[in-house]
């Protein structure tokens, strides 16, 4: 089952950093898209670890960073939608 996670973070990971360069309006998007950027390191990089085989421990300490990530710009993005929902309804 390790196996099928791992890839479901790597392909996280490869979704954010495809998606992290259309983030450059203003500091709360800069600030998404380097978290994605980091996101995306941190997916690829535990996919890349298990594959070499790198000790478990590290891999679950870059997993412990992804919980700060990801709630954080999952947050971040929620923000930016609502921005861009509210904009959309104001005009006539």
């Amino acid at each position: 089952m390790w196996v099928i996670e791992v890839l479901g973070y790597g392909f996280m990971g490869l979704s954010t950093l495809s998606v992290a360069w259309i983030f450059t309006a203003g500091i709360i998007e800069e600030t998404i898209k380097w978290l994605f950027v980091a996101n995306g390191a941190l997916g690829v990089g535990g996919m890349l670890g298990y594959a070499l085989g790198l000790d478990m421990n590290i891999l679950l300490g870059g997993l412990i960073v992804w919980d700060i990530i990801m709630p954080l710009s999952t947050i971040l993005l929620s923000i930016v939608f609502w921005k861009a929902y509210y904009r959309a309804r104001q005009k006539p």
